[in-house]
């Protein structure tokens, strides 16, 4: 990206890459993160949140999208591109957010016993998850955070339906 781009532009595609691993919420992939979450789904479960998961799947995809169209802007110094294409992808990114409490009233729904506690902690553990992801993926980042305190890894107790 070139050095051109804005606050904006740069918080957009930070956040764009903090929110991707979402794509991985298609109905056939979502089970290992929703066991991460501390939820494991029978494959009719998966299916009854399915379009939850397909309507977090496609605004992430379409963020995604809309990120290359900005650092396209940026890389090509069309500046009204850039401020057009910043505003759509902070849209797109608030309605990535709003899947978020989606997926929880469709997992609700399921009327899964003794998840309670698993339920009300959804949108705060899917935002640490996609922020362990995202610091993950820089050498060393993580470990320096537990060394700090500021992480703690563990493994998550599933609750099998």
């Amino acid at each position: 990206m070139s050095s051109g781009g804005g606050t904006l532009e740069l918080l957009v595609v930070q956040l764009a890459k903090l929110l991707s691993p979402l794509t991985s919420l298609t109905p056939t992939g979502s089970t290992v993160l929703l066991q991460e979450l501390g939820l494991a789904l029978s494959d009719a479960q998966i299916n009854a949140i399915a379009p939850a998961l397909t309507q977090a799947t496609t605004d992430t995809g379409q963020l995604l999208e809309q990120i290359i169209k900005l650092e396209t802007a940026i890389e090509s110094e069309a500046w009204a591109q850039v401020i057009e294409q910043s505003l759509a992808a902070v849209k797109q990114i608030s309605k990535v957010i709003s899947d978020f409490e989606q997926l929880k009233t469709a997992i609700v729904n399921l009327n899964i016993p003794n998840v309670g506690s698993i339920l009300a902690e959804l949108p705060d553990q899917l935002l640490n998850y996609l922020l362990a992801s995202y610091f993950g993926s820089s050498t060393g980042v993580m470990q320096v955070f537990e060394i700090l305190g500021l992480v703690q890894r563990y493994r998550s107790q599933c609750v099998s339906v």
